[in-house]
């Protein structure tokens, strides 16, 4: 979490923060895109899903760089983050 509350929420945490959910973010062409594109295709969702168990299965050495180059693409694409439930 550091990393976001860092760059978003100047070293608080981000999500607390109002302007982080501003209308911007919704009336950007590209992120809802990406929101369509992310729903219109749940099966898509259910192989990515299967690929990710399969990756378990893999070894160590393997696992560690396929994550390590999916979180990457991940944090430039959409990068979601677990909020804790007191929050």
């Amino acid at each position: 979490m550091r990393e976001f509350c860092h760059k978003h929420g100047e070293g608080k945490k981000w999500y607390l923060r109002a302007e982080n959910y501003s209308e911007d973010l919704l009336s950007d062409v590209r992120r809802r895109r990406y929101i369509a594109n992310f729903f219109s295709g749940p099966e898509k969702l259910q192989e990515d899903l299967k690929n990710l168990e399969k990756l378990d299965r893999g070894p160590a050495l393997v696992r560690g760089a396929i994550i390590w180059a999916l979180s990457n693409r991940q944090k430039r694409v959409h990068y979601g983050q677990v909020v804790p439930i007191e929050d």
